[in-house]
């Protein structure tokens, strides 16, 4: 039976090594950087098992690399991560994707304290639906009681904006144009498809959407 260099020990050499993530350390303990020497023998190669009631806390924390195992994360309680990301003005679960991603410019970058997938983390510590997480009001489209589109397309209309641009900014609160009611959607088409749905033109009454 191997034995092993305790864990805090066999960790402070492995940090040494400057590795960034769990693929630069299987590469390692195949002997491909050569710079770096060979793996001792009494550090494992495998020290998720080694070491999984002896201190094991993630490779983040086997490599010093700072990056923490999602399971292990601790993150900022659900009223204080719902109050931060209400601040965004995201209008919906698909912009927030986005933004975990960093794809929308002049936000900024998701704290490591709220996770990307708030409704498995928060599953049973608060957590309603999207809408709440968001500030939107809005439910799943499949839960939701829409207004009529005849009704809805009325009060858009009356909002005189003047592109789809110019919607989504209004969905988004950037616009101040009241806030949008709950029962119209922010994503008219995907509700009102074979209901009266002609296009953006005919939803907000301009002869052209640009």
């Amino acid at each position: 039976m191997a034995k092993w260099r305790s864990f805090p020990k066999a960790r402070a050499f492995v940090r040494k090594l400057g590795l960034k993530n769990n693929q630069e350390w299987r590469a390692y303990v195949r002997g491909e950087y050569k710079g770096l020497g060979q793996k001792p023998d009494d550090i494992p190669s495998n020290p998720n098992f080694v070491y999984a009631d002896n201190g094991w806390q993630g490779y983040g924390d086997w490599l010093g690399n700072g990056n923490v195992s999602t399971r292990l994360r601790e993150y900022r309680s659900y009223t204080r991560a719902r109050a931060f990301v209400r601040k965004l003005n995201l209008s919906s679960e698909n912009e927030w994707r986005l933004y975990v991603k960093g794809k929308i410019p002049g936000l900024p970058k998701k704290p490591e304290d709220i996770p990307a997938s708030p409704h498995m983390s928060y599953a049973d510590k608060g957590w309603k639906n999207y809408g709440d997480w968001l500030g939107t009001g809005n439910i799943s489209y499949h839960q939701a009681q829409w207004r009529s589109f005849n009704k809805a397309r009325s009060y858009v209309r009356k909002l005189n904006l003047k592109n789809s641009s110019e919607w989504r900014k209004f969905c988004r609160g950037k616009i101040r144009k009241g806030t949008k009611p709950a029962d119209i959607p922010a994503t008219p088409y995907k509700v009102y498809e074979g209901k009266g749905w002609k296009g953006m033109e005919d939803w907000l009454g301009n002869k052209k959407d640009s």
